[in-house]
């Protein structure tokens, strides 16, 4: 009988996992233009409400990217998500635009907001998609190795 391998426990768990995450982040990234449509269209309420489901659901994802780092044994600070955009930086950004959010909803500035999930969020979901496809290779090269 083989030893139970727990770090192989855990990179399977993960594996599955990345399969949802990319179907989650699809779907945010439809979500982030009906937000701005709401927004567009004076429904603000429901705009801020599904901009929180958003929100909650892609804190899921950051703890989904630092489980990543550990389990896959990265370096964020060399690992490119594009050329010339590591890791770390997008973390960064990703950070900058939830300030920008959080201040954005606040003071109730719908317009600013409405560009930020255009542009900002946007570009943050297209970039955790690459992420999550990078992730993918790297577990699969674990299992290779």
């Amino acid at each position: 009988m083989e030893p139970f391998n727990n770090h192989e426990m855990y990179l399977a768990a993960f594996s599955e996992s990345l399969t949802d995450m990319q179907d989650y982040l699809l779907r945010v990234a439809d979500g982030c233009e009906q937000i701005t449509l709401l927004i567009h269209t004076g429904n603000t309420g429901e705009a801020m409400e599904n901009l929180s489901l958003i929100i909650e659901g892609l804190s899921y994802v950051r703890t989904h990217m630092e489980t990543a780092e550990m389990l896959l044994k990265l370096d964020y600070a060399t690992l490119c998500i594009e050329k010339g955009v590591t890791v770390a930086a997008f973390i960064k950004e990703w950070e900058r635009v939830w300030h920008d959010i959080a201040e954005a909803s606040l003071h109730k500035d719908y317009s600013l907001l409405g560009d930020l999930v255009d542009y900002d969020l946007t570009t943050i979901v297209k970039q955790a998609q690459k992420l999550m496809a990078i992730f993918e290779h790297n577990v699969a090269e674990s299992k290779v190795g």
